[in-house]
């Protein structure tokens, strides 16, 4: 039997497995179109593209299963017509895929474009692909015609072209092109957006249908307010993006544990995240010993403009380690107001202490600083 023959004779079981009423399993019309796929492309293989999956031919009854989704909605000639274009893309040995990150806490109308090569955009701008119309639901916004009900949803996508491979994985994992934009507009200091949902697609929605099961998952980092992205934390994102060696290093750090140390509810693990952010900051390697005395000092010399304001920053920082010394040897903060205070301060020093490294470009002078000269 040929494959088109094939397709005719089971469109009908097709449909009642798109409608669920009948299930989805190693079936007799299952097996039909594995043979009839298997004659028509050969054995097949599976192949990879980095961490997606498909299989050709007639290696698994997997891709004959997915075709009965496609043959219920196009009928058999488009069906196999489909197969033809899969099998193609598949003997050409490159595919691109992109990695979707639902990005929690920021809102733009447009989508932002980032130089290495992340967008952001609303989820209502990407083809609606299976793992879009699952998360549109989340947000309770129609997968049929994407209209929305309450919240407007946003997500990263980053995409790479990738070679076909068993395992293929890409040189650089996708998902820290994203991490660097998130973090860059969390060191603006005016949004401070976390990752939610995220998965792996094909970026051609054809080749995306010849994929066995669906899959993501989730950091879930917290639920920050939603923030407005704008053309002022872009464009701190892309100072951010541009740092390299040691200081890239420390600054990246720094906005990881600010931001966790925003979404902490837990007042005791908040203190350990301000006091990392602060050491990655103000004491590279070589900084040697007294911590804290240099921590203080570097702290309200690079803030402060005047005596006075020194003098209060340092204090500010003292009573921090203060609160940090009793927390790792066992205390818990609160609910005395004035720690909460403290802390709250310090991580304000610090959110614009990373903000003067990055603006400034380069590792401040510590030497100098320890001095009493200029950064």
């Amino acid at each position: 039997m040929s494959l088109l023959d094939a397709l005719k004779a089971h469109e009908e079981y097709a449909t009642h497995v798109k409608a669920g009423t009948r299930s989805l399993s190693l079936s007799e019309e299952v097996q039909a179109i594995q043979k009839a796929i298997a004659h028509a492309f050969g054995a097949g293989k599976s192949i990879g593209f980095g961490s997606k999956q498909i299989v050709t031919g007639g290696a698994s009854p997997n891709l004959a299963m997915v075709s009965l989704f496609v043959l219920a909605e196009r009928g058999p000639a488009q069906t196999a017509e489909w197969l033809e274009r899969v099998h193609s893309i598949a003997a050409a040995g490159k595919a691109n895929v992109r990695l979707v990150v639902e990005i929690v806490g920021a809102d733009s109308p447009e989508p932002i474009k980032f130089s290495n090569g992340v967008i952001v955009t609303r989820l209502t701008e990407l083809h609606p692909s299976p793992n879009v119309c699952a998360l549109a639901e989340n947000y309770n916004i129609s997968a049929k015609n994407m209209t929305f009900h309450f919240h407007r949803p946003m997500v990263a996508v980053y995409e790479e072209a990738l070679d076909a491979a068993a395992g293929a994985v890409a040189e650089r994992p996708m998902r820290s092109s994203i991490d660097q934009v998130l973090l860059g507009l969390s060191a603006s200091g005016e949004i401070f957006p976390n990752a939610g949902y995220f998965w792996h697609e094909f970026t051609d929605p054809e080749l995306e249908a010849a994929v066995f099961g669906r899959a993501w998952g989730a950091d879930q980092a917290g639920q920050p307010p939603v923030g407005k992205v704008t053309k002022e934390a872009v464009a701190y994102a892309e100072k951010f993006l541009a740092l390299s060696g040691d200081l890239a290093r420390r600054c990246q750090i720094a906005a990881h544990r600010l931001r966790s140390a925003r979404s902490r509810r837990d007042h005791s693990q908040r203190v350990i995240d301000i006091s990392v952010a602060l050491e990655s900051l103000l004491l590279p390697p070589e900084s040697g010993s007294e911590i804290s005395h240099r921590l203080k000092t570097r702290a309200a010399m690079l803030l402060g403009s005047t005596y006075d304001e020194r003098k209060d920053l340092a204090k500010v920082v003292s009573s921090f380690y203060s609160i940090r010394s009793k927390v790792v040897h066992g205390a818990v903060v609160g609910p005395h107001q004035h720690q909460l205070d403290t802390i709250g301060q310090t991580q304000k020093l610090a959110e614009r202490l990373l903000r003067i490294e990055i603006d400034m470009g380069r590792t401040p002078d510590f030497a100098a600083i320890d001095l009493g000269g200029p950064a």
